[in-house]
């Protein structure tokens, strides 16, 4: 389950280049495209991979290279979006062994800190 949580998090941040520019600010805002991005998984189970992707998101990113402190990721997905191509598999997915959506209902991430690294150096 912890690795589904961390491959999660680093589609999350491969996401960020399906994102669209909504305006200008001090540190610009972008939405994720719903049309042109998607969150999918694979999760190892005994000797095959399974797929699986959640069908609903959003998420905002305020990014500018030159202002990194003033830079944030806002992430939410919906739980009940899981879809794995069975339904059996989806409704355990939601269940108290692992995502408990009846309690948590919505998996997010919030960013605390942008640091420049490798290639953001270039920029």
């Amino acid at each position: 389950m912890k690795s589904f949580i961390k491959t999660l998090t680093l589609i999350s941040i491969f996401l960020l280049s399906g994102l669209l520019q909504l305006n200008a600010q001090e540190v610009p805002m972008w939405m994720l495209d719903k049309d042109h991005t998607s969150l999918n998984s694979t999760i190892k189970h005994f000797f095959s991979d399974v797929q699986g992707r959640f069908n609903d998101f959003i998420g905002m990113v305020h990014f500018d290279p030159k202002n990194t402190k003033g830079s944030k990721v806002n992430f939410s997905i919906p739980i009940s979006s899981i879809n794995t191509n069975n339904i059996k598999r989806d409704d355990h997915l939601k269940s108290p062994d692992f995502f408990n959506a009846a309690k948590f209902p919505e998996m997010k991430f919030k960013s605390t800190k942008f640091e420049k690294k490798g290639l953001m150096n270039l920029l």
